[in-house]
């Protein structure tokens, strides 16, 4: 019996995976992995993973089993699953927008912790979200924030809240990128060096959220020890003031929730 499995070994799975062997979670070789991919399993061989041959070869050998494949691509995962041999393992779901009921509903009396992890996690610095669905286990629980704990910060939510949380911590990296992206060609734009601004930029973003999360001075009040009366910071966020910037990235929240719910009802 392996300690961990994975169905699905893409970016994330994989990080996972590593962030197991290098918290001394599971060794290397109390690992299972099914991927389809030719290119995915000569990644596992070298990693020194066992590849399994189907889904539920490690659905049925694993005591606990990430699902790390795309929503589209549950029905047929969970369709296959149905003539997995109890007991259960463990189930880790990384899948968006999906409800553990559909999931209890194939898989009669297993349990689930769902998961929004983001993809800085493939450096040691993620920020993920993790809930106890309907009959699972504290001890399920902490074993999986375990997990996650090694790979950045993790946060216990309810599920009823676990599509909402992916515009704050899951889908928020692209909004970060976007905001530095803008403005190093903002940068570019004035006649400075483009990856020098990309650098600034970047570093600052690191900064300034450092300062958040270790001090206690809400954001508020480090914006405003930013802006000297009549400066120049003063200035730039009363354009973002005007131009409604706060309901923009509202919008943008409300639009990734939407479509986790539609995800989930696929």
């Amino acid at each position: 019996m392996y300690k961990l499995g994975t169905i699905g070994f893409g970016n994330m799975g994989s990080a996972i995976l590593a962030g197991a062997v290098s918290g001394n979670i599971a060794a290397a070789g109390e690992i299972a992995v099914f991927d389809l991919s030719a290119d995915k399993q000569q990644e596992c061989r070298h990693k020194g993973y066992a590849l399994l041959g189907s889904a539920i070869e490690v659905f049925e050998n694993c005591e606990m089993v990430l699902f790390a494949v795309k929503p589209q691509g549950m029905e047929g995962l969970l369709s296959q699953l149905k003539e997995a041999k109890k007991p259960y393992p463990t189930i880790i779901s990384i899948v968006a927008g999906y409800p553990s009921a559909k999931i209890r509903a194939s898989l009669e009396g297993v349990h689930i912790v769902r998961v929004m992890p983001n993809t800085p996690l493939l450096l040691g610095c993620g920020a993920t979200a993790l809930c106890a669905c309907e009959g699972t286990t504290d001890d399920e629980l902490y074993a999986a924030e375990k997990l996650f704990a090694g790979l950045g910060e993790t946060c216990i939510i309810g599920e009823d809240k676990m599509n909402e949380i992916i515009a704050i911590n899951g889908s928020c990296p692209a909004f970060v990128y976007y905001y530095i992206e803008a403005l190093s060609r903002w940068g570019e734009s004035v006649g400075l060096n483009y990856d020098d601004c990309l650098r600034l930029c970047a570093k600052t973003f690191e900064g300034s959220a450092k300062m958040i999360l270790q001090g206690d001075v809400p954001p508020a009040e480090l914006i405003r020890r930013v802006c000297s009366p009549g400066g120049t910071t003063i200035a730039a966020m009363n354009v973002l003031e005007e131009k409604n910037a706060a309901d923009i990235l509202k919008a943008a929240a409300d639009a990734c929730t939407e479509r986790a719910y539609e995800l989930g009802k696929m």
